[in-house]
């Protein structure tokens, strides 16, 4: 499960950001852009900085090999 930072500011509350994530052959996120931006910086700061903490475990190539891969997920601000 994919959770927004906490306490966003009002203007944001209810939005539905649809979060890119680039994920790296070991599972960690190493890119993170959100669409559409979040108003207040420093809560847009503190939300990247919560989804680049997720780990995933990274996608597979036809001969099983991780790979570095891109996947989008939306999330609620509440």
């Amino acid at each position: 499960m994919i959770l927004p930072a906490p306490d966003p500011p009002k203007p944001d509350r209810g939005k539905e950001i649809d979060v890119t994530l680039l994920v790296d052959s070991t599972g960690k996120v190493t890119s993170v852009s959100l669409k559409p931006q979040i108003t207040d910086r420093n809560y847009a700061r503190k939300f990247e900085e919560l989804m680049r903490g997720y780990s995933f475990l990274p996608a597979r190539d036809c001969n099983g090999r991780p790979i570095a891969a891109t996947t989008v997920v939306t999330v609620t601000v509440n």
